[in-house]
């Protein structure tokens, strides 16, 4: 019998990142559907597009801070497809659906954290003691 491996600081870390992108899609989806008539009358999208697209980051959060954390079949696979999920999500609809120039002021910082984070997530994944308590079977 196999020992199990401990998660490490970055695998602690990764998890925390996605519990917060599930957060806050929770928190949009409950935010859009109690201001529902408001942001009717002031967005020009669909307020039941802030509901849905909350809830996605809800579940894809979610999903993968649960394989994560209990090292789950295809862990890289569920959190690579996840990580990629929510930022192709976030870069749509940050680049097609507002069109503002405030929200543009920060563009090169949203660019630089979205590179930094995707490397973090793809390179914490394949460490040594992550590739230990992933890819062997228990």
């Amino acid at each position: 019998m196999q020992k199990t491996v401990k998660p490490t600081l970055e695998l602690i870390l990764l998890i925390f990142f996605y519990l917060i992108v599930a957060a806050a899609g929770l928190q949009r989806t409950i935010s859009a559907y109690q201001n529902y008539s408001f942001l009717e009358k002031t967005l020009p999208i669909s307020p039941l597009y802030l509901i849905l697209s909350g809830f996605f980051w809800f579940l894809t959060g979610a999903v993968a801070a649960c394989w994560l954390w209990f090292a789950l079949n295809k862990t890289p696979w569920v959190v690579a497809v996840s990580t990629i999920l929510i930022f192709l999500t976030y870069w749509i609809e940050r680049l097609f659906l507002y069109h503002n120039q405030p929200g543009q002021a920060n563009l090169p910082f949203g660019v630089v954290f979205s590179i930094c984070a995707l490397l973090f997530a793809f390179t914490v994944i394949y460490l040594p003691a992550q590739r230990q308590r992933f890819f062997t079977r228990k």
